[in-house]
């Protein structure tokens, strides 16, 4: 959805998805949404420090569920649904987001987004 609107406006791609990544790890360490929480509580009971992980890509999937893909390393991902309440907008939706499903295939989550997950990787090593 913003890479769409860069591209429009004639903006770096690239550049905006890292800053987008730069700005939502901060979201994941600290944001008191709900979504975001529940985001730090799954890292967390696997054993992850939340600011050791990225959010590669966060997509609408449905009416009222979104799709987070997280990458802690090259392999150790997590594509995660986000069921969110119905009448808000995706504007709002991390802050009242819960976790209804979630996936562990490193391998076939890179592959289905690959440029979105080197960024994450990318900026996973320069910390």
């Amino acid at each position: 959805m913003y890479l769409d609107v860069a591209a429009r406006l004639g903006g770096n791609v690239n550049d905006e998805h890292r800053r987008w990544v730069t700005e939502t790890r901060s979201r994941l360490r600290d944001d008191p949404g709900l979504g975001w929480r529940s985001l730090r509580e799954f890292l967390k009971a696997r054993g992850i420090d939340p600011s050791r992980a990225a959010l590669a890509v966060l997509y609408p999937d449905d009416v009222r569920e979104l799709v987070a893909v997280i990458v802690v390393s090259i392999d150790r991902m997590f594509e995660v649904d986000i069921d969110y309440p119905e009448g808000i907008g995706l504007a709002e939706a991390m802050e009242h987001g819960e976790i209804v499903d979630w996936r562990d295939d490193a391998a076939a989550i890179r592959n289905e987004n690959q440029q979105f997950v080197d960024m994450a990787l990318e900026l996973l090593r320069s910390d």
